[in-house]
């Protein structure tokens, strides 16, 4: 079963080099997902990567996907069994906790987009939130 929006979430178990925590995968986007900010690769002609940070955010927000979709990923990277990683779990839903105190950031997907939403607790500062996006890159 694949998530009716298009879009799902799996734990990087070792299928991609680096900080790497989760990634995002849509019709049209991967999503490289690390305690400090989201990569979103377009694939077209000539390869795009935009990055999202949270300015000021706490160094290590714990990290929970939520709502699992039943899909599974696997990749055979290699020719050993050492190299392949199987049974990943997809998920609808990724939760960063206290990226902000008292702030959580949650991505999901709306019709194969990327969405994010600040669940805010009684008595958090929201002035303390800040987004930084890079330019578009060119990766080919």
């Amino acid at each position: 079963m694949t998530p009716s929006a298009g879009l799902w979430f799996e734990p990087n178990t070792g299928q991609v080099k680096g900080r790497t925590e989760f990634i995002g995968r849509t019709r049209g986007a991967y999503l490289y997902m690390t305690v400090a900010e989201v990569v979103f690769v377009i694939p077209s002609e000539k390869m795009r990567q935009v990055r999202m940070s949270f300015v000021g955010a706490a160094a290590k927000p714990s990290s929970r996907p939520e709502q699992p979709t039943g899909g599974h990923s696997n990749y055979f990277v290699g020719k050993t069994e050492k190299e392949w990683f199987t049974g990943i779990p997809h998920h609808e839903r990724l939760r960063y906790r206290d990226v902000y105190p008292g702030i959580d950031v949650v991505y999901y997907g709306t019709e194969g987009r990327i969405e994010y939403d600040f669940e805010v607790k009684p008595g958090a500062d929201v002035s303390k939130l800040g987004i930084q996006f890079s330019a578009p890159v060119s990766l080919a």
